[in-house]
């Protein structure tokens, strides 16, 4: 992934000149449209995640009610379908960054990315079992993680705070132990296995397409989409050359075509993949992609530019804010059905983002606080 460090932008204090004019004015390099293409990738797909997440969604007025068709394509389509188009871009930028090292060393790699995912992520991880505990003991807020605390086994309070071998409290960092995990193995393949790299990654995402996982690895679908990103780098292949191929889009305007004709299909499970799922995934997630290409031409990217440095912190944060605003919007408004249950679908990610954009500005000047709660991934 991109870092995700907050950058303050500079102000030209003189009156350019003719040549810095030129060079401002300059139409965007094929690489600078492609980080923009990036940025616009990570802030939807963080928007759309956030929406398979919020509370009591299941059978509320927007997710098997009058608005049914808003959840399903927010949740079922682009939420999930998230994942993929993540993974995708990880495991090609993993490859680039991989291609500019003189002598990579996987230790250093691991290390690396301790400190910059795993460490934020049991932070975050720490912050909601503490919210959800303060939750509990003023407002009565009932939570499966103080059923684990006060019942479950010594495996399940450790995978509750660590995510060893299946979800931790908050499960949303799930999704992010899987796939430090994946960038390590694929790191180690790239670095260790030299002229056999490539068949090896083949094998790989291909045992991974047809075989679960777990618990090293919880959702294959991550190893499977890593490893085309990693192997389009490898060949190559550049994601805005992707991005902007006209068959790429054909083919994406006609799966969505066939999606459209199938319908909404049955809930599906993060650890068994039917063919509608693959299908669903693999099409909408390269739509995302060729949909923030054409993004990345319009002035709406610089939007994109600045809420992509807290992307990362943003989901980092968002069960926690999610979880607490249901817990007092319910007191309110206890129904999920309505138009209040409406407003809180959409507020919800909003207040995350906002959050976010908040604490990174705070954080600017204290670069070590940044780095534990996810601001330099």
């Amino acid at each position: 992934m991109c870092k995700g460090s907050f950058i303050a932008n500079g102000f030209i204090m003189f009156s350019p000149s003719a040549t810095l004019r030129t060079i401002q004015n300059a139409p965007p390099t094929s690489a600078q449209i492609e980080a923009r293409l990036i940025d616009c990738v990570r802030v939807l797909c963080i928007t759309f995640m956030m929406f398979t997440h919020l509370k009591e969604y299941e059978q509320s007025s927007v997710y098997g009610g009058d608005l049914n068709i808003l959840g399903v394509l927010t949740n079922d389509y682009l939420g999930r379908a998230s994942v993929p188009a993540l993974s995708l871009i990880s495991g090609y930028l993993l490859v680039l960054g991989w291609k500019k090292i003189d002598a990579p060393d996987l230790r250093k790699f691991t290390i690396r990315k301790t400190n910059r995912v795993i460490v934020p992520m049991l932070t975050w991880n720490l912050i909601y079992i503490l919210t959800v505990a303060a939750a509990y003991f003023t407002i009565n807020y009932q939570h499966r993680v103080i059923e684990i605390i006060q019942d479950g086994s010594f495996i399940d309070i450790v995978n509750a705070f660590t995510s060893l071998t299946s979800s931790p409290a908050n499960f949303t960092l799930h999704f992010i132990r899987d796939l430090f995990v994946t960038q390590i193995l694929i790191f180690g393949i790239l670095s260790l296995c030299g002229r056999y790299r490539i068949p090896i990654l083949i094998a790989f995402g291909g045992y991974a397409l047809i075989a679960q996982m777990e618990p090293i690895i919880s959702r294959e679908l991550i190893v499977v989409f890593l490893v085309a990103g990693a192997l389009m780098a490898l060949y190559g292949v550049r994601l805005i050359s992707l991005a902007s191929s006209r068959a790429v889009l054909v083919v994406c305007l006609a799966m969505l075509a066939v999606l459209i004709a199938w319908g909404p299909q049955p809930r599906i499970n993060v650890s068994s993949y039917t063919f509608f799922d693959l299908f669903m995934r693999i099409g909408i997630s390269l739509s995302i992609i060729v949909v923030s290409f054409y993004l990345a031409h319009l002035s709406i990217w610089k939007v994109f530019r600045f809420l992509a440095p807290v992307s990362f912190l943003t989901y980092l944060l968002h069960l926690p804010v999610t979880s607490m605003l249901w817990a007092l919007w319910s007191k309110v408004y206890p129904s999920n059905d309505g138009l209040a249950y409406v407003a809180y679908y959409f507020l919800a990610p909003l207040l995350a983002w906002s959050i976010a954009i908040t604490l990174s500005t705070g954080l600017n000047k204290r670069p070590a606080l940044a780095s534990v709660l996810g601001l330099k991934e």
